[in-house]
């Protein structure tokens, strides 16, 4: 397990009205800042992954015998990222729990262009 707990958003934090010191008083220190497009964003992310394996084998005779082997990863991503305009009000929230995808790298690539 990578990072720490992402924090739920509060009702009263929401986009046009929120201030950047508000959000930062709310969720504290973020993981990461980025600029992006004029904007500042706020990153809590925290990532997970699990790794197991099964094998065993089947003996036929003393000198023969068949195993299988299966392994397998899960990796899970909790993300909050807050977008902010230049003047440091709350323009967008986006939130996911979960995910089996790394979300952070797909929007920051599709928000670049990439």
């Amino acid at each position: 397990m990578e990072g720490r707990l992402v924090p739920p958003i509060p009702e009263e934090c929401q986009a046009g009205k929120t201030t950047l010191k508000e959000a930062l008083e709310t969720f504290g220190a973020p993981d990461q800042v980025v600029e992006l497009e004029g904007k500042d964003v706020l990153i809590y992310r925290r990532s997970f992954l699990a790794e197991s394996g099964l094998s065993f084998g089947i003996p036929i005779a003393d000198i023969v015998s068949f195993d299988f082997s299966a392994s397998g990863s899960l990796a899970r991503y909790d993300l909050l990222l807050l977008f902010f305009t230049p003047d440091g009000i709350l323009r967008e929230i986006v939130s996911e729990k979960g995910s089996e995808y790394p979300y952070l790298k797909t929007i920051l690539s599709d928000k670049k262009g990439n």
